[in-house]
């Protein structure tokens, strides 16, 4: 998947192409408690950055590695659960700390459920 990432990146291929392929990988929350089984309990490490608050989101735990010490404990799940049932206020970096990190802000996150999911504002 990063390397589809970094191909869009460099418009070596379409974006769409990216997060077609995102939404059926596998993708990486960071929780600083413990999450339950059922999913509960989830507390996701977020950034600060330039006045917004972003969700962190790994395209492989091992990216995770580097924020262990602020929060431990991760869920993995399919790019389109984390869309379908995207609950934050927020909008996502993705890869934090990395070369290929890049931030998708909240109106870009609903505009991939919508064009991905047919969801729209609110659903």
């Amino acid at each position: 998947m990063e390397t589809v990432l970094q191909e869009a990146m460099q418009a070596d291929k379409k974006i769409d192409d990216f997060f077609a392929l995102f939404l059926e990988s596998d993708v990486t929350l960071a929780s600083t408690t413990e999450v339950q089984p059922d999913g509960s309990e989830l507390k996701p490490l977020l950034f600060h950055l330039s006045n917004d608050t972003w969700l962190c989101v790994f395209t492989a735990l091992e990216r995770a590695i580097p924020f262990k010490k602020e929060a431990p404990y991760c869920v993995t799940m399919k790019g389109r659960a984390l869309l379908e049932w995207y609950p934050f206020p927020h909008g996502m970096i993705v890869n934090p700390g990395s070369a290929g990190a890049f931030e998708l802000p909240l109106t870009g996150v609903r505009q991939l459920q919508k064009h991905f999911l047919g969801k729209d504002e609110g659903e």
